[in-house]
């Protein structure tokens, strides 16, 4: 009856170490997400560099494109930051590229008006900073 009491309170205790060690949802540490209650709050936007506004760019006869060089301060602790760009102010139907960098080299090859602006993220913020201030400049055919 002892060694019945005893194998049962140890199986018991077996049982409860492994269920308290088990997490389904967790995988792995790599997967591992703070609670929403540990975040910090994200510092504000990133300031526009670079190009500045109404810029007007031409594009090259040979090979038909343009480069534009996009530059924006730092945010301490930024994972990683998207730039859009659209022809629209609204940014409807607009294009996201992201940067682990203060700045973006992007090509154009088409005449446009182009609307932008940039947020930075981290894992350790609720979500990202605000977006920045718009900036436009404008891309024309040769001349």
């Amino acid at each position: 009856m002892k060694i019945f009491n005893l194998i049962f309170k140890l199986s018991f205790l077996f049982l409860l170490c492994f269920i308290l060690n088990t997490n389904p949802a967790c995988k792995g540490p790599e997967e591992y997400k703070p609670p929403d209650d540990s975040l910090a709050e994200p510092p504000a936007a990133p300031q526009l560099l670079f190009p500045p506004m109404d810029t007007e760019y031409v594009l090259v006869p040979d090979p038909g494109v343009v480069q534009i060089d996009f530059d924006w301060t730092a945010v301490s602790g930024t994972e990683y930051y998207e730039l859009e760009y659209s022809s629209n102010p609204d940014f409807i139907n607009g294009t996201t590229e992201t940067s682990s960098s203060d700045g973006l080299t992007i090509l154009f090859s088409s005449p446009m008006d182009i609307y932008w602006h940039v947020r930075a993220a981290s894992s350790a913020w609720k979500w990202y900073t605000d977006w920045s201030e718009v900036r436009y400049f404008r891309i024309r055919p040769p001349l």
